[in-house]
């Protein structure tokens, strides 16, 4: 018998951690909140983050702190609970499980033991093997988990980019907090190459850079922000080639088949870029702190000469299936 359970995403996002866990859930929470009742405790919450929240029709708990306490106090037991972020331990996972729920975790790092009932890694590099974990955890891996929003998944073939003859309008997405301000960077940078005719620049609610200071770089940059994913779609689809970093931006442009230059900028991002570069019509340029025009020149000439036009890409579309079959499992009393 399938019972009528609760899922609560157990996540935080502002512009000093990012908004990568928070875009990740969002992904998950799409695919499967038609057939289930999807909320988010978050701590202290933005309201723009919220905003995202609701808009992918699900309730916002707001927490006045990070305490396992606040969040125990939310749950009832017979929820389904999703964590992703990397301060939810050992100890933080075995309450949740002493409360009776079921319990899944978002996890790339591996770095702790796992109580979870189902992990999910969605990074090509990904294994099984790589997770301490309980007999009975599942551990799902790879691209056919991906955590995409609904806009990128099932886009068919022939909505996708054709082959390109010029590589001249770069979408440039660097994080949705952006920190270190690498978007100004690689915007300028660009403006420096020959033959590019736009550069369309995205960054996120919780970008801490100066959105004047960016567009004032050069005329021909458009700078985006806080898009909704469908507009992401349309702005890429504008675009000929992307500058990304090595995470889930990179997923979407795959999806839309957009050729891309990627790179790292922190450490977990590392594995994911070593797995990107392999792929076709990507190239990497390394550590985004360590690039210069004469890089920049170089990978983008690579992107040109290795580009191989449409081939079979990382994302099949079937995702919303797999993670309904896997919630599904989970509820089976």
């Amino acid at each position: 018998m399938i019972l009528n359970r609760k899922i609560i995403f157990r996540v935080d996002g502002n512009n000093k951690i990012g908004l990568g866990h928070i875009t990740r859930c969002i992904a998950l929470a799409e695919m499967i909140n038609a057939e289930y009742n999807c909320s988010f405790a978050i701590m202290q919450p933005e309201q723009s983050l919220a905003n995202q929240v609701t808009i992918a029709g699900c309730d916002v708990f707001p927490l006045e702190n990070s305490s396992l306490t606040a969040f125990l106090d939310c749950l009832k037991g017979n929820e389904i609970v999703v964590l992703d972020g990397y301060k939810f331990d050992e100890v933080y996972q075995d309450r949740i499980k002493e409360k009776g729920c079921k319990l899944v975790c978002i996890d790339d790092l591996s770095q702790q033991h796992f109580k979870a009932d189902v992990i999910i890694n969605h990074a090509l590099t990904a294994s099984a093997e790589q997770y301490s974990k309980e007999e009975y955890t599942k551990v799902l891996v790879g691209n056919k988990y991906v955590l995409l929003r609904k806009e990128f998944l099932g886009i068919p073939q022939n909505q996708k980019h054709q082959k390109h003859q010029k590589f001249d309008i770069p979408f440039v997405c660097l994080g949705g907090a952006d920190k270190d301000n690498l978007s100004f960077k690689v915007a300028s940078l660009l403006g420096q190459l020959e033959g590019i005719k736009h550069v369309n620049v995205l960054v996120g609610s919780a970008y801490l850079g100066n959105i004047q200071e960016l567009k004032a770089i050069d005329s021909r940059i458009n700078v985006f922000q806080n898009l909704p994913a469908e507009e992401v779609v349309k702005v890429m689809r504008q675009s000929t080639f992307a500058i990304v970093s090595a995470s889930g931006i990179a997923y979407e442009c795959a999806a839309v088949g957009l050729p891309m230059i990627t790179g790292h900028y922190i450490d977990n991002q590392l594995l994911f870029y070593a797995a990107l570069i392999l792929q076709p019509n990507i190239v990497g340029l390394g550590s985004y702190f360590d690039l210069s025009l004469d890089k920049l020149k170089y990978v983008a000439l690579q992107l040109k000469l290795a580009y191989q036009g449409d081939v079979d890409g990382l994302i099949d579309g079937k995702q919303k299936q797999r993670y309904l079959e896997v919630f599904n499992e989970l509820c089976i009393d």
